[in-house]
């Protein structure tokens, strides 16, 4: 399996004030996605499946049946029109039917939150800046994305409806539905999106415009299983956890079960500890390429 180290750039901390240092270095423009497992390359909820890529239609006949469904279980929901296709992808992405988006957030720390929470071993924070991909699809889909005239604005409803469509586009971009809900709010969320749906993000990140670049513009910071407590009990003073992230009950139930168990295991002393032995240099970690 082909491993894409030249299309990111890895950094491995070792503390949990190491990490939030340099989260508060990486460009401001980044957005953020956390995986449970750091060897995890990024991968959307359709590449997943068995039909991925089996044929140019399947992912349009998925969803054609898709709204067929939601015309009869989804209950009091506003539906978007047929054809907008970039809401209807939105609608789909958070009840767990696969789609070519692959959700990112505009917070570092929300990001750490969803690698550390289920995290078994070391994990990992993705950040990508997210104005270097609208200018690699300003060079890609010209009549669609003006770079210099559109970068401080969402992609437009009817460009990615005819990105959708014509499913040929070898380019990762972010989009963000103009309705949304609740969840994506909290969870400050961005969808990054891929041109078409027959090759895997990961390729189509490997097809960036500047290639020579990439190495700055996509960064997975490493985090060690040792800070998990420490940084979970963190994160919940800064009020990023389950009942905030997801405000139900089962949401409420899963941040409180978790908060007894760092608040027994120790973890409040353990930002003691780190405090006192914070870093004494601002020396880099990122290192540029050219």
């Amino acid at each position: 399996m082909k491993d894409f180290k030249h299309t990111y750039q890895e950094i491995e901390v070792t503390t949990w004030t190491e990490a939030k240092v340099l989260f508060d270095e990486i460009d401001q423009h980044s957005i953020f996605r956390g995986q449970s497992k750091a060897e995890w390359l990024l991968k959307t909820s359709l590449e997943r499946t068995s039909f991925f890529a089996k044929s140019y239609h399947v992912e349009q006949d998925f969803v054609r049946d898709f709204q067929r469904g939601a015309f009869t279980y989804a209950n009091n929901i506003p539906l978007p029109k047929d054809d907008d296709f970039l809401s209807w992808l939105s609608l789909m992405q958070h009840p767990g039917a696969p789609t070519r988006f692959l959700d990112f957030s505009f917070s570092p720390f929300i990001a750490a939150f969803f690698a550390l929470e289920e995290a078994e071993t070391n994990c990992a924070v993705w950040a990508i800046e997210k104005d270097h991909l609208k200018e690699d699809l300003h060079h890609k889909y010209k009549d669609g994305f003006k770079y210099y005239e559109d970068i401080f604005f969402d992609l437009k409803e009817d460009v990615f409806n005819r990105i959708f469509t014509e499913n040929k586009l070898s380019c990762v971009f972010p989009v963000r539905p103009f309705v949304t809900n609740k969840r994506f709010i909290q969870q400050q969320s961005v969808f990054v999106s891929l041109g078409n749906s027959n090759e895997t993000f990961m390729e189509q990140l490997e097809k960036y415009f500047y290639p020579e670049y990439l190495k700055n513009h996509v960064i997975k910071v490493v985090l060690p299983y040792e800070i998990k407590d420490e940084a979970l009990y963190d994160l919940n003073r800064m009020n990023i956890n389950r009942s905030t992230l997801f405000s139900d009950l089962d949401g409420y139930s899963a941040y409180l079960k978790k908060y007894y168990e760092l608040r027994h295991n120790g973890a409040q002393h353990k930002i003691t500890d780190s405090a006192e032995k914070r870093r004494a240099n601002s020396e880099s970690k990122i290192k540029r390429f050219d």
